[in-house]
């Protein structure tokens, strides 16, 4: 009679090369990485904004800056907020979804907001408002922002999006996407 043996093994979970060479890049870099399904991207953007947030806690003019992360469902956002907590980062972060940032962004520019138009419509009339005052400020300082599910954020969310990116209003930003 034989015996058999077991064989155990250990594996470490962390982020492969590529995710790694993202995950470090300077916070004020842009940044796109499109990939497919099921390969890490949200995983990456959680340590991404760990990664930011701690490059902007040692340089002394940027510690009060805060770092954005955008989804475009609910759930996406519940499960990067989960999983930046998960990291031990509690604050510094915005985790929201793209229609619930640009209502905030109405509000500090004092634009009346009438939820019965919609969030196109507001998110419209935002994209006007910044793009007729030329000295437009955000309300708070924010450093990097990071984009999960860009391939999901299109119209005038992304004309939003890419007129913050134009105007220099965001200084480093990485986006992922899925290829399809």
């Amino acid at each position: 009679m034989t015996s058999s043996m077991t064989e155990t093994y250990v594996m470490a979970f962390g982020p492969d090369p590529s995710q790694s060479a993202v995950i470090a890049e300077k916070w004020n870099k842009k940044i796109t990485v499109s990939a497919g399904p099921g390969t890490g991207k949200s995983y990456t953007a959680a340590l991404r904004v760990a990664e930011v947030l701690r490059q902007l806690s040692e340089i002394p003019e940027q510690a009060e800056s805060s770092v954005v992360c955008l989804t475009f469902t609910n759930s996406a956002t519940d499960v990067t907020a989960d999983r930046l907590r998960k990291l031990g980062i509690f604050s510094g972060v915005d985790v929201r979804t793209i229609d619930s940032w640009s209502l905030s962004l109405r509000q500090s520019a004092n634009q009346d907001v009438d939820f019965n138009q919609g969030y196109e419509a507001g998110i419209d009339s935002l994209v006007e408002t910044i793009r007729s005052t030329s000295n437009f400020q955000l309300p708070t300082e924010i450093s990097h922002i990071v984009v999960d599910e860009a391939q999901d954020i299109y119209g005038v969310r992304r004309t939003l999006l890419e007129l913050l990116l134009e105007r220099g209003l965001i200084e480093g930003w990485t986006v992922l996407g899925d290829v399809a």
